[in-house]
């Protein structure tokens, strides 16, 4: 694992929420009503929209645009509701006083906004969802290559100097050995397997 980005779910200051449960209580009361915007179908945003509404048992509407810029536009103006778009991209708006966060998707609290609770914590039980990099191989490459790979990017990755360039891009450093990896990407491929599944989801 080289690196994981964490977004942030972020509102239109008008919209009444000042917290995850209050805009899922909005969600609820009003189904298909609230409309969330994402960079385009199948994007990370998307999937990370739809794994809340899925997780929290709501119907929100998605809103797709072709890229995040156009998408944060709209949100800024008031056009759709709300995002979870990556957190160096939207914190910006959110400290202009744009935009209102409300909380991070990743497991842990982010370094760049640690005020924010984590979605899980504000109560969507066993929700997260972050983008990652990782570096992958054949699947016939020597085990002696692998580890040996391995441990020069384990290397570089706590580096102060990336340590430093990935803060600045709202990156958390990867970790975890080959094995853990393979687990990981397994779990990955089932859990959003079964919400591709589940929404129809489709690339344009």
């Amino acid at each position: 694992m080289i690196a994981t980005l964490p977004s942030v779910l972020v509102v239109n200051p008008s919209l009444p929420a000042q917290s995850v449960p209050e805009l899922l209580a909005l969600a609820r009361a009003q189904p298909d009503r609230i409309s969330y915007a994402s960079s385009g179908n199948a994007t990370t945003s998307h999937v990370a929209g739809a794994l809340l509404a899925s997780a929290a048992g709501v119907r929100m509407l998605h809103v797709p645009y072709k890229g995040s810029a156009p998408a944060l536009t709209d949100l800024i103006s008031g056009q759709v509701n709300l995002m979870i778009d990556p957190i160096a991209t939207a914190m910006p708006h959110v400290r202009a006083g744009r935009l209102r966060a409300l909380a991070v998707s990743s497991a842990n609290r982010s370094t760049l906004a640690p005020e924010l609770p984590t979605i899980a914590e504000a109560g969507v039980t066993g929700y997260e969802f972050a983008a990652w990099f990782m570096l992958l191989a054949p699947s016939r490459t020597p085990p002696a290559i692998i580890e040996k790979t391995h441990q020069a990017v384990a290397s570089a990755v706590a580096s102060d100097a990336v340590r430093k360039n990935f803060s600045g891009r709202g990156a958390e450093p990867g970790r975890g050995s080959p094995k853990e990896l393979k687990a990981f990407l397994s779990g990955e491929i089932r859990r959003y397997g079964e919400l591709v599944r589940a929404t129809d989801m489709k690339a344009d």
